[in-house]
């Protein structure tokens, strides 16, 4: 994927909707994020692939990638096959720290069991023709981001994005960019630095 700038949008909920995508495209981002869109409602109801708002996109913000959330392997696959045609990458969402997400097991509950991410990878990469990247943050008490993204790599994944704070911090207190640069320099895939 050509991307012309170093600066990203970084996916929220109820913010990064096509409106917003396309400002953010022209003041300058290189790469946008559509906001987290639901695998699991996608693959129990696939004509939701043509009807989310959240997977509206157009020609003006190319590249646009699609940020996945749910707890199963065959619940993102199926919703991988369901919406790749419109996007450059597919995005795993293991880092959201937000309830919602989090008591079905999705988002940064995913951090507490770094096996299933790394199942959840390779069942997007069997059926994925795009890159499939993943975002984390450090780990979800502790940090364990070296581990997690040891087993992401493995997994096959394209390039990790790095959210520099623990799931239970939420968006308090500060980013720790020393823990990402120690992961960009032990990692055989890229790092996007996040957060």
């Amino acid at each position: 994927v050509k991307v012309e700038s170093q600066f990203f949008l970084a996916p929220m909920a109820a913010f990064t909707n096509l409106p917003f995508r396309l400002m953010c495209k022209k003041a300058g981002a290189g790469m946008v994020f559509t906001e987290m869109v639901t695998a699991a409602g996608i693959s129990r109801k696939p004509e939701l692939a043509e009807k989310l708002r959240e997977l509206k996109t157009c020609r003006e913000e190319k590249p646009v990638a699609v940020q996945l959330f749910a707890s199963r392997p065959e619940e993102f696959a199926k919703a991988t096959m369901l919406v790749q045609e419109n996007f450059e990458i597919l995005n795993l969402n293991a880092g959201c720290p937000a309830t919602k997400e989090t008591t079905i097991g999705a988002g940064a509950a995913l951090l507490r069991k770094p096996e299933l991410i790394g199942e959840i990878v390779k069942a997007m990469k069997e059926v994925a023709e795009k890159p499939v990247t993943v975002k984390i943050r450090l780990g979800w008490q502790e940090d364990n981001a070296l581990k997690i993204c040891k087993i992401i790599e493995k997994a096959g994944a394209d390039a990790i994005i790095v959210h520099a704070r623990l799931a239970g911090q939420g968006y308090s207190g500060k980013a720790d960019w020393s823990a990402v640069k120690f992961l960009v320099k032990n990692s055989g895939i890229p790092i996007v630095y996040n957060g």
